[in-house]
């Protein structure tokens, strides 16, 4: 389950901090209209995007999640605070279930077992702060495996849903013949190069309702079989810019990817709000780069086509957006028409170009960077694992709260050896990037595999010797990186205690 854990917590890092991005680009578009071209609105649009589909990001000083992070994550009421108390919640809710049935027991009877370890091995019981310590975190860890389940489930099911929806345009697609009109086909070619389209987009007749761009690695333009009867000339010309330049910019992959984003985070409702306003905004400034190439009465007649249009697809349902297409409900119709008539606005000269470069640089300095703190922490680790050998006095409980917080302490550097706990050993292993990708893959699947790992302790037996230790027992691990997400760490890795004896250790210890 280590690896949903961790999966959810980086789904809910950067849903959080998406969240405060998607607030900021839609008061641009809100506010910025005057002076923020379409263009620029797809632009920021992608940022999300970027934000959204990758799990890491550079470190900066500049970062936004600098200041947000100090909010949702080390405030009284934040997020892992809130995860804490349903931990503890959930806690209590078992021992009230366990209590109400009699089936609580609380003590450790020897022979028994406390918190995974054998409870007749003599100091090994553990005291009460690291009981509730590992209850906390048990809390927490069902928290999560609950919440990653409920976020699982409903991923798979928008995804289902979105490939029920777009089925019926994959069946227009694959039924579509090449139009053979080589009249159409001339003004297709024409066309092409008008809008300076090099691909090889192919133009195919079909039963949809609606012109459409169809295909993100074989393009195709879909149009109804009646298209005679529909469009004049001029209409299809406006019709075949329209997808062409949605060809040329790549705006299916931009569906596509914003489509599977909101599968990702189908329980955010801010995100949902943001995808469709990007398939608005799509629309929007690829009206607007077909109008540069207009002369006014020719942006008249684009427009009455709009307003055509979707009279023609009032009566219909179409599919889900599979791809650019000319299909638009009420609200977007009016929106790109009121943009078509206000289109003399977005030609601004070097002043207002200058600053929209300054936004798109401005929001990709400050959204695509992130947090230096955690990355300061994640930068602080070998890509290797690294073995940590610990002795232990005879009299040390390893079960303790004190002997525990003196390991983390030495092996983070902040504090040094004490009477029960020595650091004997730190050094990192050499291994293949494949080894160490499997051992990462071991530990976050929860799936161990039966080989063993071998540590040679001819380097231990010499600090025995050195520091003439012949007694206690040893701590034995060996830790890959931790996963840094916000204010949350894993550790991976394997352990084991050594017990010495009089004959010393063996050459090999086994992991």
């Amino acid at each position: 389950m280590m690896l949903l854990h961790v999966i959810v917590m980086k789904v809910l890092d950067l849903t959080l901090s998406a969240s405060v991005l998607v607030m900021v680009v839609l008061a641009l578009r809100r506010f910025g209209a005057g002076w923020v071209s379409p263009r620029v609105m797809r632009w920021l649009w992608l940022i999300l995007l970027v934000k959204l589909a990758v799990p890491f990001n550079v470190p900066s000083p500049f970062s936004i999640e600098n200041w947000t992070d100090t909010l949702f994550y080390h405030h009284p009421y934040s997020v892992n605070r809130a995860l804490e108390a349903a931990g503890d919640g959930w806690n209590e809710a078992q021992e009230a279930w366990a209590n109400h049935w009699g089936t609580l027991d609380s003590g450790y009877p020897s022979g028994g077992k406390a918190d995974g370890i054998t409870a007749d091995k003599a100091g090994w019981l553990p005291d009460p702060a690291v009981v509730k310590l590992r209850r906390q975190s048990d809390g927490f860890q069902s928290i999560l495996t609950g919440a990653g389940l409920i976020w699982l489930g409903g991923f798979i099911v928008t995804l289902t849903l979105g490939a029920i929806r777009s089925r019926k345009a994959r069946r227009l697609a694959a039924n579509a013949f090449p139009c053979e009109d080589m009249q159409v086909l001339s003004l297709f070619q024409q066309c092409k190069e008008v809008a300076g389209v090099k691909q090889n987009v192919r133009l195919m007749v079909s039963g949809t309702i609606y012109p459409v761009l169809y295909g993100l690695f074989k393009p195709r333009i879909l149009i109804p079989y009646d298209y005679t009867t529909l469009y004049d000339v001029g209409e299809l010309r406006h019709i075949l810019l329209h997808e062409l330049n949605h060809a040329k910019q790549y705006d299916i992959a931009i569906l596509r990817l914003s489509g599977l984003m909101q599968a990702v985070y189908w329980f955010n409702p801010l995100i949902r709000l943001a995808i469709a306003k990007i398939r608005d905004d799509v629309e929007i400034s690829c009206d607007a780069r077909v109008l540069r190439r207009m002369n006014a009465e020719e942006q008249l007649l684009y427009g009455m086509l709009l307003i055509k249009q979707g009279e023609l697809n009032h009566r219909f349902v179409h599919p889900d957006y599979a791809g650019a297409h000319w299909a638009a409900g009420r609200s977007q119709l009016k929106e790109r028409i009121l943009k078509i008539a206000g289109y003399a606005s977005f030609k601004r000269g070097k002043l207002s170009s200058f600053i929209s470069a300054g936004v798109l640089v401005l929001m990709c300095g400050c959204f695509l960077t992130g947090n230096s703190l955690y990355a300061e922490g994640d930068g602080s680790s070998s890509a290797n694992p690294t073995l940590y050998v610990f002795w232990l006095a005879g009299d040390a409980n390893p079960q303790s709260m004190a002997v525990i917080d003196s390991i983390s302490n030495q092996m983070t550097g902040t504090a040094g050896p004490d009477e029960e706990a020595v650091l004997l050993l730190k050094e990192a292993v050499v291994q293949s990037a494949f080894r160490q990708t499997m051992d990462k893959l071991e530990s976050l699947s929860g799936l161990k595999s039966d080989r063993p790992m071998v540590i040679q302790s001819n380097r231990i037996q010499e600090e025995l010797g050195r520091r003439g230790l012949n007694t206690g027992r040893l701590w034995v691990t060996l830790k890959h990186d931790y996963t840094y997400i916000k204010a949350f760490t894993i550790g991976l890795g394997r352990s084991t205690m050594v017990d010495l004896t009089d004959s010393g250790l063996s050459d090999e210890i086994e992991l």
